[in-house]
């Protein structure tokens, strides 16, 4: 398991809502969106880090991150490369599922 993710993201500006949808090509369904970039950021590590989390528990192979620059994006749409850091998921994870062992 890595330390470490970074894998490249779109995100699609919409005039219509004034909210920024955030969309990772290499991973199917993980996506987020935020209000303004810096929430859209923000949760766009989160989904990230909780996707990445649970394909390593359920033993699913994490694909290769692909170049940036090979990502086509369209008007009104940004690329960029989000980061995680597991340790953190991870721990954060952990602290979750032991409250719901301490409930039971």
């Amino acid at each position: 398991m890595k330390k470490h993710y970074e894998f490249p993201a779109v995100l699609t500006i919409s005039c219509e809502d004034d909210t920024i949808y955030v969309d990772f090509p290499d991973l199917e369904n993980c996506f987020s969106e935020g209000k303004d970039i810096n929430k859209a950021i923000k949760h766009a590590k989160e989904a990230l880090g909780n996707v990445l989390y649970w394909m390593e528990k359920d033993g699913n192979k994490i694909p290769e991150p692909s170049d940036i620059c090979d990502i086509r994006i369209k008007d009104h749409q940004l690329k960029v490369t989000i980061s995680v850091d597991m340790i953190k998921v991870r721990r954060s994870w952990q602290k979750k599922e032991e409250k719901i062992e301490i409930k039971k």
